[in-house]
């Protein structure tokens, strides 16, 4: 909440200053004073996040744009932490923190198209590399491959934060497949009754029907895994979930989703899923402008900037057409 102008005290004295209130921590803070004294002026917030101040008994014909200040997320330092928070699940380690803040913080300066470009490339990258694809887009693809359906948003990030990149990773994967196939839905779809035959045939019928994948040339070896327990049944459900065939098929799909996940922390609107799909799957697979394009559409939204603060300085018309 914003307070700006008015009386000082009982001599009438008309001030400029401006205060900021935090309801979610009940304090104040001195923010960026107004150009003129004003006293019974109107204050309308735009859809940037800047306010239009106009009129006042001192200031009648006159009209300034209050900005509270910079948006935290512009700040290249600030840019590069969010995206190890909400892509890797984890803080930055320091090297690769000070690495990619560099790209960005290099740009010659006031050159906002090299900062926008640079941005791009370094959401994108975290995406791309390896340490996402073997974590989160790993719990995607286990859902994916087991229900034939995308996670909700609340049962992706419960998921995702129990598997993260680092030493503890490949353990981490193989504790989590095992506990998935122990949960109430997966047993509701995959009783344990189930033979070998039977598990694998329904596994691998999903697959087929929902990923458009035949992975039949696997049956034989995924069968062979089963050895008449729940971990036999992660086996098989791990080796699916790590088969390249797969992870190419399901690749474009968990990237738009994920984008939702994890710039704007919600899932995806169907008719926006459904156009962002399309758009990606014109192209060759991991086409890096076409993934530029995206990323770019979703750093560059109000939803997105408006997680981090009332001021929005960028649009879709700095994105690849």
């Amino acid at each position: 909440m914003l307070t700006a102008g008015g009386f000082v005290d009982f001599f009438n004295l008309v001030t400029s200053s401006a205060e900021l209130y935090d309801q979610n921590t009940g304090t104040w803070s001195n923010s960026a004073a107004l150009n003129s004294a004003r006293r019974f002026h109107t204050a309308t917030q735009l859809q940037t996040g800047k306010v239009l101040v106009a009129g006042g008994s001192t200031a009648l014909n006159s009209a300034e744009l209050w900005i509270p200040g910079p948006n935290p997320i512009d700040d290249a330092r600030f840019f590069v932490r969010q995206q190890y928070l909400d892509f890797l699940s984890r803080e930055p380690d320091q090297d690769g923190w000070d690495y990619w803040t560099l790209q960005i913080s290099s740009c010659p300066e006031g050159d906002r198209a090299c900062v926008t470009a640079r941005r791009i490339a370094v959401s994108n990258a975290i995406f791309f590399e390896p340490e996402f694809q073997e974590s989160g887009g790993y719990v995607y693809r286990v859902y994916k491959a087991a229900f034939g359906l995308n996670p909700t948003f609340a049962q992706f990030q419960p998921d995702r934060a129990q598997v993260v990149g680092g030493a503890n990773l490949e353990q981490s994967k193989i504790d989590f497949v095992a506990d998935f196939v122990q949960r109430q839905p997966f047993l509701e779809l995959y009783p344990r009754s189930q033979t070998a035959a039977q598990f694998v045939d329904q596994l691998l019928a999903s697959i087929m029907q929902h990923s458009s994948l035949n992975l039949t040339q696997l049956r034989s070896d995924l069968i062979s895994l089963y050895d008449g327990t729940d971990q036999g049944r992660a086996a098989i459900l791990r080796r699916i979930v790590d088969n390249r065939d797969f992870i190419d098929a399901e690749y474009n799909p968990s990237f738009v989703f994920t984008e939702y996940f994890g710039y704007l922390r919600r899932g995806p609107d169907p008719g926006g899923y459904t156009f962002w799909l399309n758009q990606v799957n014109r192209f060759p697979l991991r086409d890096i402008g076409v993934q530029h394009a995206l990323v770019c559409s979703f750093i560059t939204s109000f939803e997105y900037q408006l997680r981090f603060g009332i001021v929005v300085e960028h649009s879709n018309f700095e994105c690849p057409q």
